[in-house]
């Protein structure tokens, strides 16, 4: 998981350097989360969602992402409910570059 800590806090300077109206493809394909990483995911998404425009969740499963978008509603993260997750990384490309309709492909 440390791996994964360093990753977060490199793109998170990378992203909090740029200007705003990102979209955003994070790959979670067999990362195993702790509830702990759950949270500083979230954190990060919390810390980078003023440069978001739109963010999609590859590989996930549905417990997981439901636990990251409960801490940013409870943080009142402007990112709460607005990601999306998908199974299938070409249709999360498609959708982020506004190719598919926010119900089409999702998970």
């Amino acid at each position: 998981m440390l791996e994964l800590s360093n990753i977060i806090e490199a793109e998170e300077k990378f992203i909090l350097s740029s200007i705003g109206g990102r979209r955003i493809w994070i790959d979670l394909y067999e990362t195993n989360l702790t509830d702990v990483m759950i949270l500083r995911l979230a954190r990060h998404l919390e810390n980078i969602s003023s440069k978001v425009a739109k963010l999609a969740l590859v590989g996930c499963d549905k417990k997981t992402f439901k636990k990251i978008n409960h801490h940013l509603m409870n943080s009142e993260c402007r990112l709460a409910g607005q990601i999306k997750l998908f199974e299938d990384p070409e249709i999360a490309k498609d959708w982020l570059v506004g190719k598919l309709h926010s119900r089409e492909g999702e998970r």
